[in-house]
């Protein structure tokens, strides 16, 4: 808000995008971290994460709410309804392009 009281500017929601099934089948897969499984499918033009996290108080995974998300890029997706509506995920290609890592709030996942 400071942006806006200062300078008068105002942050706008990117402009969303259409692709195709071969671009969404790019980043489908797994991903993983030291405490998150993370599972990327495509659905209706845009693609579904589902989280497990570990937690600290057993050793079972807890599973979070299915996360939908619209492309504003080839490697770019965000949120567009519910709890969430607004955050952005990434992917990060290797130098062969294929796809290494997905960031998603601020931590990187390595695909497996």
């Amino acid at each position: 808000w400071i942006f806006e009281q200062a300078a008068g500017l105002q942050e706008r929601d990117p402009t969303l995008t259409t692709l195709s099934a071969k671009q969404l089948g790019r980043v489908m897969g797994d991903y993983t971290n030291r405490d998150s499984k993370l599972s990327v499918t495509a659905e209706d033009g845009g693609i579904v994460v589902q989280v497990q996290h570990a937690t600290l108080e057993s050793s079972e995974a807890q599973e979070f709410p299915a996360l939908r998300l619209k492309p504003v890029s080839e490697l770019e997706f965000m949120a567009t309804e519910g709890d969430e509506d607004g955050m952005r995920i990434d992917f990060i290609p290797n130098a062969d392009n294929s796809i290494r890592f997905v960031r998603m709030g601020g931590r990187l996942a390595t695909r497996v």
